[in-house]
Protein backbone atom coordinates (compact mmCIF):
# COMPACT_ATOMS: atom_id res chain seq x y z
CA UNK A 1 0.00 0.00 0.00
CA UNK A 2 1.14 3.37 -0.65
CA UNK A 3 1.21 6.55 1.77
CA UNK A 4 -1.82 7.81 0.34
CA UNK A 5 -3.73 5.18 0.05
CA UNK A 6 -3.06 4.35 3.82
CA UNK A 7 -4.81 7.74 4.92
CA UNK A 8 -7.44 7.56 1.69
CA UNK A 9 -8.65 3.81 3.66
CA UNK A 10 -9.54 6.36 6.75
CA UNK A 11 -10.97 9.27 5.39
CA UNK A 12 -10.41 11.96 2.54
CA UNK A 13 -11.03 14.53 4.93
CA UNK A 14 -10.12 14.85 8.33
CA UNK A 15 -13.42 17.82 10.05
CA UNK A 16 -12.01 20.63 12.04
CA UNK A 17 -13.85 23.05 13.77
CA UNK A 18 -15.82 25.67 12.35
CA UNK A 19 -16.72 23.90 9.77
CA UNK A 20 -13.11 23.56 8.14
CA UNK A 21 -11.53 20.70 7.21
CA UNK A 22 -8.09 18.97 5.85
CA UNK A 23 -7.78 16.84 2.74
CA UNK A 24 -5.98 13.73 3.28
CA UNK A 25 -3.14 15.11 0.68
CA UNK A 26 -2.97 18.29 3.31
CA UNK A 27 -2.53 16.20 6.71
CA UNK A 28 -0.21 14.53 5.24
CA UNK A 29 2.00 17.71 4.67
CA UNK A 30 1.70 18.56 8.23
CA UNK A 31 2.51 15.56 9.56
CA UNK A 32 6.37 16.09 7.14
CA UNK A 33 5.05 14.25 4.11
CA UNK A 34 5.59 16.16 1.33
CA UNK A 35 3.99 15.78 -1.84
CA UNK A 36 6.84 13.47 -3.25
CA UNK A 37 6.43 10.96 -0.63
CA UNK A 38 2.40 10.35 -1.05
CA UNK A 39 2.76 8.21 -3.74
CA UNK A 40 5.63 6.44 -1.94
CA UNK A 41 5.39 2.50 -0.59
CA UNK A 42 4.89 1.89 3.25
CA UNK A 43 7.48 -0.68 3.40
CA UNK A 44 10.29 2.07 2.12
CA UNK A 45 9.22 4.26 5.59
CA UNK A 46 11.05 4.78 8.37
CA UNK A 47 10.35 3.69 11.86
CA UNK A 48 9.82 7.12 12.75
CA UNK A 49 8.02 7.99 9.35
CA UNK A 50 5.59 4.55 10.03
CA UNK A 51 4.86 5.83 13.40
CA UNK A 52 3.70 9.61 12.30
CA UNK A 53 1.87 7.42 9.62
CA UNK A 54 -0.05 5.39 12.13
CA UNK A 55 -0.57 8.46 14.36
CA UNK A 56 -2.28 10.61 11.67
CA UNK A 57 -4.60 7.42 10.28
CA UNK A 58 -5.86 7.50 14.13
CA UNK A 59 -6.24 11.26 14.10
CA UNK A 60 -7.93 10.92 10.84
CA UNK A 61 -10.36 8.92 11.73
CA UNK A 62 -11.64 11.98 14.21
CA UNK A 63 -12.22 9.86 17.22
CA UNK A 64 -13.84 11.33 20.51
CA UNK A 65 -11.73 9.62 22.88
CA UNK A 66 -7.96 8.98 23.07
CA UNK A 67 -5.59 7.20 25.27
CA UNK A 68 -2.03 7.86 24.80
CA UNK A 69 0.55 5.29 26.86
CA UNK A 70 4.20 7.12 27.16
CA UNK A 71 3.35 8.90 23.95
CA UNK A 72 6.46 10.74 23.98
CA UNK A 73 9.01 7.64 24.41
CA UNK A 74 8.25 6.62 20.72
CA UNK A 75 7.81 9.44 18.73
CA UNK A 76 10.52 11.72 17.48
CA UNK A 77 11.11 15.96 18.50
CA UNK A 78 8.99 16.73 14.90
CA UNK A 79 6.15 13.80 15.28
CA UNK A 80 5.59 15.06 18.85
CA UNK A 81 5.47 18.61 17.98
CA UNK A 82 2.77 17.80 15.27
CA UNK A 83 1.01 15.97 17.66
CA UNK A 84 0.68 18.36 20.57
CA UNK A 85 -0.65 20.87 17.98
CA UNK A 86 -3.47 18.41 17.20
CA UNK A 87 -4.04 17.81 20.88
CA UNK A 88 -4.43 21.44 22.07
CA UNK A 89 -7.51 21.86 19.39
CA UNK A 90 -8.84 18.16 20.14
CA UNK A 91 -11.99 18.44 21.43
CA UNK A 92 -12.84 15.32 22.73
CA UNK A 93 -11.40 13.22 26.34
CA UNK A 94 -7.84 12.62 26.39
CA UNK A 95 -6.25 10.33 29.03
CA UNK A 96 -2.24 10.06 29.28
CA UNK A 97 -0.54 7.87 30.64
CA UNK A 98 3.31 9.15 30.86
CA UNK A 99 6.35 10.53 33.06
CA UNK A 100 7.20 13.57 30.98
CA UNK A 101 6.23 16.55 33.35
CA UNK A 102 6.36 19.06 30.22
CA UNK A 103 3.68 17.27 27.81
CA UNK A 104 1.54 16.76 30.69
CA UNK A 105 1.90 20.33 32.12
CA UNK A 106 0.79 21.76 28.69
CA UNK A 107 -2.28 19.10 28.08
CA UNK A 108 -4.35 17.68 31.06
CA UNK A 109 -6.47 19.61 32.65
CA UNK A 110 -7.20 16.92 35.69
CA UNK A 111 -3.99 14.45 37.49
CA UNK A 112 -5.02 11.23 38.38
CA UNK A 113 -2.39 10.50 41.13
CA UNK A 114 -1.73 6.57 41.82
CA UNK A 115 -1.08 6.90 46.02
CA UNK A 116 0.72 4.65 48.39
CA UNK A 117 -2.11 1.97 49.39
CA UNK A 118 -4.25 1.32 46.35
CA UNK A 119 -5.88 4.60 46.54
CA UNK A 120 -6.27 7.48 43.81
CA UNK A 121 -6.37 10.99 43.92
CA UNK A 122 -8.24 13.46 41.49
CA UNK A 123 -6.49 16.86 41.62
CA UNK A 124 -7.55 19.29 39.31
CA UNK A 125 -4.71 21.05 37.46
CA UNK A 126 -1.24 20.05 35.96
CA UNK A 127 1.17 17.68 37.12
CA UNK A 128 3.58 20.92 38.33
CA UNK A 129 0.48 22.52 40.27
CA UNK A 130 -0.19 18.95 41.84
CA UNK A 131 3.36 19.06 42.47
CA UNK A 132 3.39 22.86 44.27
CA UNK A 133 0.28 22.07 46.50
CA UNK A 134 1.97 19.06 47.35
CA UNK A 135 4.93 20.72 48.49
CA UNK A 136 3.03 23.30 50.38
CA UNK A 137 0.88 21.35 52.04
CA UNK A 138 3.80 18.78 53.15
CA UNK A 139 5.74 21.89 54.37
CA UNK A 140 2.32 22.92 56.27
CA UNK A 141 2.39 20.10 58.10
CA UNK A 142 6.04 19.67 59.01
CA UNK A 143 5.51 23.50 60.57
CA UNK A 144 2.33 22.79 62.50
CA UNK A 145 4.27 19.59 63.86
CA UNK A 146 7.08 21.89 65.28
CA UNK A 147 4.75 24.69 66.48
CA UNK A 148 2.99 21.79 68.25
CA UNK A 149 6.19 20.50 69.71
CA UNK A 150 7.51 24.81 71.12
CA UNK A 151 3.55 24.51 72.53
CA UNK A 152 4.49 21.03 74.50
CA UNK A 153 7.67 22.45 75.43
CA UNK A 154 6.52 25.58 76.92
CA UNK A 155 3.64 24.34 78.68
CA UNK A 156 5.44 24.30 81.91
CA UNK A 157 7.51 27.98 81.40
CA UNK A 158 10.79 28.17 83.04
CA UNK A 159 11.16 31.48 85.47
CA UNK A 160 14.62 30.88 86.20
CA UNK A 161 17.61 32.88 85.02
CA UNK A 162 18.08 30.62 82.52
CA UNK A 163 14.36 31.05 81.02
CA UNK A 164 14.70 31.46 77.02
CA UNK A 165 14.03 34.65 75.56
CA UNK A 166 10.85 35.59 74.10
CA UNK A 167 9.81 34.89 70.54
CA UNK A 168 11.56 32.69 67.89
CA UNK A 169 13.76 34.14 65.82
CA UNK A 170 15.96 31.56 64.71
CA UNK A 171 13.48 31.02 61.80
CA UNK A 172 12.73 34.55 60.21
CA UNK A 173 14.19 35.51 57.05
CA UNK A 174 17.11 37.08 56.71
CA UNK A 175 17.97 40.12 54.77
CA UNK A 176 19.29 38.49 52.10
CA UNK A 177 16.48 36.32 51.38
CA UNK A 178 13.69 38.61 51.96
CA UNK A 179 15.45 40.21 49.32
CA UNK A 180 15.15 37.16 46.87
CA UNK A 181 11.61 36.88 48.51
CA UNK A 182 10.36 40.07 47.56
CA UNK A 183 11.65 39.42 43.50
CA UNK A 184 10.70 36.11 43.51
CA UNK A 185 7.16 36.43 41.80
CA UNK A 186 8.48 38.73 39.41
CA UNK A 187 11.33 36.66 38.10
CA UNK A 188 8.81 33.73 37.70
CA UNK A 189 6.73 35.88 35.51
CA UNK A 190 9.27 36.55 33.47
CA UNK A 191 10.49 33.09 33.25
CA UNK A 192 6.75 31.91 32.30
CA UNK A 193 6.41 34.40 29.64
CA UNK A 194 9.55 33.08 28.14
CA UNK A 195 8.27 30.19 28.02
CA UNK A 196 5.27 31.25 26.66
CA UNK A 197 7.56 32.68 23.44
CA UNK A 198 9.33 29.47 23.09
CA UNK A 199 6.66 27.37 22.76
CA UNK A 200 5.45 29.67 19.97
CA UNK A 201 8.82 29.86 18.43
CA UNK A 202 8.83 25.92 18.69
CA UNK A 203 5.48 26.03 17.00
CA UNK A 204 6.47 28.33 13.95
CA UNK A 205 9.93 26.08 13.54
CA UNK A 206 8.49 22.47 13.70
CA UNK A 207 9.87 21.98 10.51
CA UNK A 208 13.30 22.70 11.10
CA UNK A 209 15.23 20.36 12.78
CA UNK A 210 18.32 22.19 14.48
CA UNK A 211 16.07 24.98 15.14
CA UNK A 212 13.72 22.85 16.75
CA UNK A 213 16.41 20.89 18.94
CA UNK A 214 17.69 24.25 19.84
CA UNK A 215 15.07 25.89 21.01
CA UNK A 216 13.44 22.72 23.07
CA UNK A 217 16.89 22.19 25.36
CA UNK A 218 16.31 26.03 26.25
CA UNK A 219 12.85 25.71 27.04
CA UNK A 220 13.38 22.70 28.78
CA UNK A 221 16.00 24.77 31.25
CA UNK A 222 13.41 27.05 31.65
CA UNK A 223 10.83 25.11 32.70
CA UNK A 224 13.37 23.67 35.45
CA UNK A 225 13.97 27.41 36.51
CA UNK A 226 10.52 27.82 37.12
CA UNK A 227 10.02 24.29 38.82
CA UNK A 228 13.17 25.40 41.18
CA UNK A 229 11.86 28.96 41.76
CA UNK A 230 8.43 28.53 42.59
CA UNK A 231 9.04 25.89 45.30
CA UNK A 232 11.74 28.36 46.50
CA UNK A 233 8.97 30.99 46.74
CA UNK A 234 6.99 28.48 48.61
CA UNK A 235 9.11 27.79 51.12
CA UNK A 236 10.33 31.38 51.78
CA UNK A 237 6.82 32.65 51.58
CA UNK A 238 5.77 30.09 54.67
CA UNK A 239 8.49 31.64 56.68
CA UNK A 240 8.19 35.46 56.26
Amino acid sequence: MKVIEAVHEIAEYMPLKKGKKLSAAQLLERFLFPRSMHHQFIRKLSGGERKRLQMLRVLMANPNFLVLDEPTNDLDVFALGILEEFLLEFPGCLVVVSHDRYFMDKMVEHVWVLEEGGGMRDFPGNYTQYRTATDAAERQTSADKKQADRSAATTRPNTGPTAPPKGDYSNRLSFKEQYEYDHLEENIEKLEQERSNLEAELAEKSAEHDEVLRISVVLGKVVDKIDKKTLRWIELSERA
